[in-house]
C-alpha cells in the first residue's frame, strides 16, 4: 500500500522544487517564464495533486474497516460504560454465575472423564499462562472436568478475534497449549495528502501488533468434588477458586 503512495508523493515533492527553482531564476533574470507558462506548470501540479488525492482514497478504501467502541467518559454521561462491562463480567465469574452470565462470550468447551483424586493444570513447554484459570468444584463426585473458554464481548467487531489455547487430558494433566500468535498491521489514514497540506494533519500511524490471547479470558474448570489440583511454575499465579 505505502509502496504504491510514496513515489506520488515523491514526484509532487520534486515538482514542487522545480517550481521554486524556476521562481528563483525568473527572479534573477537568468530564465524569463511566460505567463501563459507558469499557469500551464501551475495546472500540471493541480492535477497531480487530485490524482494523488483520487490514489489514496482508492488505496484506503481497499482495506477493512472497523469501528471500535468508544466508552463513555465519567462526567460525560454518568458511569464509564467500558468500565460497568468489566465490572459485571468479573462479578459473574467470582461469583460462579459465569456461564449464566450474557455478557461472556463462550469461546470453546471441552469434556473429559476424569475418577482421580489429584489434576495438575500447567501449559505444554511450560509457558506461563497469564490469564485467570478459575476452578469450581460441583456439588457432587461425576468423575467429570469440564473447561469452557471465556471472554467479555465489549462490541467493535472482529478487528483483533480472540485465539484462544488447546485444552487436553493426558493421565493426570491437565495441559493447556497456548495459541501461536497472531500478527495485525494497521494503517489510520488521517487525511488525505490534498488537504494535509494545509491542515498538517496527513500523516498516517501504522502499527504492528502481536497477538498470543487478549485481556479478560478466562478458562474455566469445574471438577467433582474432593478432586485436588496441582499447579507447576507456569499455572501457580492464575489459579483462583470459585465459591458459590
Amino acid at each position: 500500500m505505502r509502496s504504491l503512495y510514496l513515489p506520488v508523493v515523491l514526484f509532487i515533492l520534486l515538482l514542487i522544487v522545480l517550481l521554486i527553482a524556476a521562481g528563483f531564476k525568473t527572479w534573477t533574470g537568468r530564465v524569463r517564464l511566460s505567463f501563459r507558462r507558469v499557469w500551464q506548470v501551475t495546472g500540471v501540479y493541480l492535477a497531480l495533486l487530485l490524482a494523488s488525492l483520487a490514489v489514496f482514497y482508492a488505496l484506503a478504501a481497499s482495506g477493512k474497516a472497523e469501528t471500535l467502541p468508544v466508552p463513555k467518559v465519567p462526567g460525560e454521561g454518568g458511569e464509564n460504560e467500558y468500565d460497568r462491562i468489566l465490572g459485571d463480567y468479573y462479578d459473574a465469574l467470582f461469583e460462579g454465575r459465569i456461564e449464566e452470565y450474557q455478557g461472556a462470550e463462550l469461546l470453546g468447551k471441552w469434556d473429559f472423564n476424569y475418577p482421580g483424586r489429584r489434576l495438575l493444570v500447567r501449559t505444554a513447554e511450560e509457558r506461563p499462562y497469564y490469564g485467570i484459570i478459575a476452578v469450581e468444584e460441583k456439588a457432587a463426585d461425576d468423575g467429570r472436568v469440564e473447561a469452557k473458554y471465556y471472554t467479555v464481548s465489549l462490541g467493535g467487531g472482529d478487528l483483533f478475534p480472540v485465539n484462544p489455547p488447546e485444552v487436553k487430558l493426558a493421565g493426570e494433566v491437565l495441559e493447556i497449549a497456548l495459541p501461536q500468535r497472531k500478527e495485525f498491521m494497521t494503517l489510520c489514514f488521517c487525511q488525505d495528502f490534498t488537504s494535509a497540506q494545509f491542515t498538517g494533519k496527513g500523516l498516517a500511524n501504522i502499527g504492528n501488533y502481536h497477538i498470543y490471547y487478549g485481556d479478560h479470558q478466562v478458562l474455566y474448570l469445574k471438577i467433582p468434588r474432593g478432586l485436588e489440583i496441582d499447579t507447576d511454575a507456569s499455572t501457580e499465579h492464575s489459579v483462583t477458586f470459585i465459591e458459590r
